[in-house]
């Protein structure tokens, strides 16, 4: 049954990579004349209420036709970047699968030296380590996860497009829309950078954690508007809290996120998965939930969870597992059994025939 049940997991996890509906997580921002796109996407909330602290872990695997590329990942409060484990995943899918039945079956990101000097021309709106005056702040500059990551707080949208363009993303006018939302809001854009070998076109990320202050747990899933629909797209969101949490599309009027909990249960979190979290208070009474979303386009909001009003758990129904077992056959047999046969109808002939005389 363990057997069974670590094959089930990997089947999931492969159906994620292997895909052809590709998920855009926040926003890719590839170059001009680039394509980007994910080819799978994890993610994982967990939420310390007690400290009002969400840590948002995400993975992805990318298809690009550039030398490199980028993607935004907006948040409410400055956020701190770390490694994480990507077994993270894996430890979750042991506690969200379904149980096994198992009837037997027998069958036989950098800075260039002109960059003062232009910006004293007014050609930048942005200085490395300026102050508040700064239109555009460089909060921090770091290597996580294989990515080069930079941390920006901007008032003005145009100079937060400027800096993302000077520094090799691609800025579409639908991007540049998206950006001014959360420039609106106040809030830090953590842009992300892999720079890949020219012969690789599909790239695994290690996995990134965010973590960042919040009064609540928040998934950007805003997307910008020339995002395409495509069908059979799908987002698998873990969210690990003290109780269970219910999804609300925030940014309007509030109003219930689509995507349905596959799995919401308080559960025993295992070893595998606080080894692969190091840094994070996973909390003591922890109800696992997974979302499941589908739509081919998104809503214009970032997703919120509240406390549900419901405690009833949900779980996967069974999964019918096969385990085949082989009885043996020698494949000899009708060599032997052939022979034996045609000796033995002889003998019976001739006996008949001595009795006949």
């Amino acid at each position: 049954m363990k057997t069974l049940r670590i094959g089930l997991a990997v089947l999931v996890a492969s159906s994620w990579a292997l895909s052809p509906a590709r998920v855009d997580a926040c926003a890719l921002a590839p170059g001009e004349e680039e394509r980007a796109a994910i080819d799978h996407e994890g993610a994982l909330i967990v939420w310390d209420r007690a400290h009002r602290i969400e840590h948002f872990v995400r993975s992805a695997v990318f298809e690009s036709t550039g030398h490199s590329f980028g993607f935004l990942v907006p948040t409410p409060a400055r956020p701190t970047l770390a490694d994480a484990d990507t077994q993270v995943f894996q430890a979750l899918l042991d506690i969200t699968l379904p149980a096994i039945k198992d009837p037997v079956q027998w069958l036989p990101q950098f800075v260039g030296i002109t960059e003062p000097l232009l910006h004293n021309m007014g050609f930048l709106q942005y200085r490395v380590g300026g102050g508040h005056q700064d239109v555009v702040t460089i909060i921090e500059e770091k290597t996580v996860g294989g990515l080069d990551a930079t941390v920006l707080l901007a008032s003005d949208t145009s100079a937060l497009a400027n800096w993302l363009g000077t520094h090799g993303f691609g800025l579409r006018p639908a991007l540049k829309q998206w950006l001014g939302v959360y420039v609106a809001k106040g809030w830090h854009i953590v842009a992300l950078r892999y720079d890949k070998p020219d012969a690789v076109t599909r790239v695994a990320s290690r996995a990134v954690r965010i973590s960042f202050p919040t009064e609540e747990p928040i998934y950007p899933y805003r997307e910008p508007a020339d995002t395409v629909q495509r069908p059979w797209r799908r987002l698998d969101l873990f969210v690990v809290a003290e109780g269970r949490l219910d999804g609300v599309l925030s940014d309007a009027t509030p109003t219930p996120w689509g995507a349905s909990p596959t799995f919401a249960a308080p559960a025993a979190l295992t070893n595998k998965l606080t080894a692969a979290l190091p840094g994070v208070d996973l909390p003591a009474n922890a109800w696992v939930s997974e979302f499941v979303d589908s739509a081919t386009k998104r809503a214009e909001s970032d997703v919120t969870f509240q406390a549900s009003d419901s405690t009833v758990e949900v779980r996967k129904p069974p999964a019918v597992g096969r385990p085949v077992k082989f009885y043996l056959v020698p494949y000899e047999l009708p060599f032997v059994f052939a022979p034996l046969a045609w000796w033995w109808w002889r003998a019976r002939r001739g006996a008949r025939s001595g009795d006949a005389t």
